[in-house]
């Protein structure tokens, strides 16, 4: 025998296969039924106590374990049918299941369909024990009232400014339509003829009655033919008069001289209307009978997309003398609108363009899709679904508008405002079936028509406890549980409340089998294929940014592991410097 070269002085270094020589001092091949510790050193491990007999369902069960603080602890299994049972530790007592929140028949849907005894992992977080079924594929909801608000077709016309002289155009067009418009306007014009209506000379004819300066407007006249129609041409006629004696009646010393009126009329063009072309004429008559011709001697095309309609109302006054306001001038505008959308339907056109004034603003909706833009725009701000920046926004909008800011090309940066007007309550009318306007302010929210909310029955479900006292649970009604009860819930998961697809992406293990649930360091882990998604920051149920505008420390963590191989996640621990991840064959940090 081999003389002792080495004293070891305890055994609390625990197991190793290693061969002898490569152990360290302390390590054992193995030990039955003793418990190493630096402390107290390797001592006995403490006896069992059989504190009763249970009854478990037969079949293939899956176990886990409820502990709350060191007097309250569980033990319990699921089934294959999704039956659950628990039992206290303490005494062995057995405690009832509640169901009734959760799909299935004194079971829980969600807890069946699985084969091993590993595909159910339980977590519990104070009185909370979440279970979770490897063998369910996660989704969302995707019926249409489980998403957010489809998009409405809707615009606002604000105005930017007051101005002579202009006119406040829109043209109206079906977005899926290429189609054009071209409208003429006349931009120079001259008077041509001689004057009508005008004094003949006469004695002491020198009065010059029709002497005057107006601004006269021709609207509704038929040209080429019949063709066309001249709208909205408007001119100032100066006409201005210097008696002259008549060379033929210069008078005598018994009789005075006779006048003729020399009239010379000037024309100026203020705005050149719609319609109007080249060598088409018309007749100029002011109030004081005073009549000439007039001729278009250029114009200009302008094309644009409006095949729904190509609004033109009158422009403003050019003379500071009439008031040109607000009020005026989204009346006129709303009347040539609601006037052209009439003619359109009439002539079967479908989806009225419906308008509503607010405020500074003029709001358009329609059943189907339409687009809208001005060749005025420093006159008028159009927001037609999307806006470059919020200060684009109007501050009087209907109350429930959504609108897509869209920032740089790029569509990560894009997000959406609701309007909220200041005088509505949450849950009041957001459609434009009853329409509600008012002054407020632009609210981040969801883009149209996304699903937003987890679908429950995929996702895994909690186990509450219920302290002793009286429950109506499983259709049973009102009775008295003195050892409480267990009650299967859905889980409160948050929906998402902000961005889209591209600015606040769905978590990644949507459309996965989730492996596990954690806690690590105060976000609710998630482990599905080869992702690790954490919730945000304190609130372990929310797996959404809270901005689609900027990115927060709170925010979700979504990321997948880095391998050759494939990797398929199902458990972590942690440690001091972080989550170590594992697989079946491979960890990470």
């Amino acid at each position: 025998m081999a003389g002792i070269t080495q004293q070891v002085p305890n055994y609390v270094m625990g197991m190793s296969q290693q061969p002898d020589e490569l152990k360290a001092p302390g390590q054992l091949v193995d030990i039955k039924n003793a418990i190493p510790d630096v402390t107290r050193g390797l001592s006995k491990r403490p006896g069992g106590q059989l504190v009763s007999a249970i009854t478990p369902n037969g079949g293939t069960l899956s176990w886990f374990h409820i502990y709350i603080d060191e007097d309250t602890q569980f033990i319990g299994n699921v089934n294959t049918s999704g039956v659950i049972q628990v039992w206290r530790t303490s005494d062995g007592a057995s405690i009832p299941i509640g169901y009734d929140d959760v799909p299935g028949t004194n079971a829980c849907t969600y807890l069946t369909g699985w084969t091993d005894s590993n595909d159910i992992q339980g977590l519990t977080l104070n009185e909370h024990t979440f279970l979770t079924n490897r063998t369910v594929t996660t989704a969302m909801k995707t019926g249409g009232s489980d998403k957010s608000p489809a998009a409405l077709h809707e615009a606002i016309i604000e105005l930017k400014t007051v101005s002579y002289g202009k006119q406040y155009a829109v043209d109206i067009f079906d977005p899926t339509s290429t189609a054009t418009t071209t409208t003429t306007r006349a931009t120079a014009i001259a008077l041509t003829g001689s004057p009508s209506g005008i004094e003949t000379g006469g004695a002491d004819d020198g009065s010059c009655g029709h002497q005057a300066r107006e601004i006269l407007t021709k609207t509704g006249v038929s040209l080429g033919g019949g063709s066309r129609t001249g709208n909205n041409l408007r001119v100032e006629l100066d006409v201005r008069c210097i008696p002259v004696v008549d060379p033929n009646n210069v008078g005598t010393a018994s009789s005075g001289a006779q006048y003729n009126n020399s009239y010379a009329p000037f024309v100026q063009l203020q705005f050149g209307g719609e319609g109007w072309q080249e060598n088409d004429t018309t007749t100029l008559t002011m109030e004081n009978g005073f009549s000439h011709d007039l001729k278009i001697t250029k114009h200009a095309s302008i094309v644009s997309r409006a095949n729904i309609g190509a609004i033109r109302p009158a422009a403003t006054s050019s003379s500071v003398d009439e008031a040109v306001t607000a009020n005026g001038i989204l009346g006129d505008l709303k009347a040539a609108i609601d006037a052209s959308e009439s003619a359109r339907i009439s002539g079967g056109g479908s989806d009225v363009i419906t308008t509503s004034i607010s405020g500074n603003s003029l709001h358009l909706s329609r059943a189907s899709a339409f687009n809208i833009t001005t060749p005025e725009p420093q006159l008028l701000s159009i927001i037609a679904g999307s806006a470059q920046t919020i200060g684009d926004l109007p501050m009087n909008a209907r109350h429930g508008m959504i609108v897509k800011i869209s920032n740089s090309g790029e569509d990560d940066d894009d997000y959406y405002l609701k309007f909220n007007a200041d005088n509505q309550t949450a849950g009041s009318n957001e459609t434009l079936a009853s329409p509600r306007f008012g002054t407020g302010v632009w609210n981040e929210c969801t883009g149209p028509d996304l699903p937003i909310t987890f679908d429950n029955t995929t996702m895994p479900v909690k186990l509450v406890r219920g302290l002793p006292g009286s429950y109506n649970i499983n259709g049973t009604g009102s009775q008295s549980y003195p050892n409480g009860i267990f009650k299967v819930q859905p889980i409160e998961w948050v929906d998402r409340l902000v961005g889209d697809e591209s600015s606040n992406p769905s978590p990644s293990f949507l459309g996965e089998k989730i492996n596990k649930l954690l806690l690590f360091r105060s976000r609710l882990v998630v482990l599905a294929s080869d992702t690790v998604v954490c919730s945000r920051t304190n609130d372990e149920f929310n797996f959404w940014s809270k901005s689609a505008q900027s990115i927060t420390n709170d925010d979700p963590i979504d990321i997948s592991s880095s391998s050759t191989l494939p990797t398929v996640l199902y458990d972590a621990t942690e440690v001091n410097s972080g989550l170590i991840v594992f697989s079946s064959n491979q960890q990470f940090m």
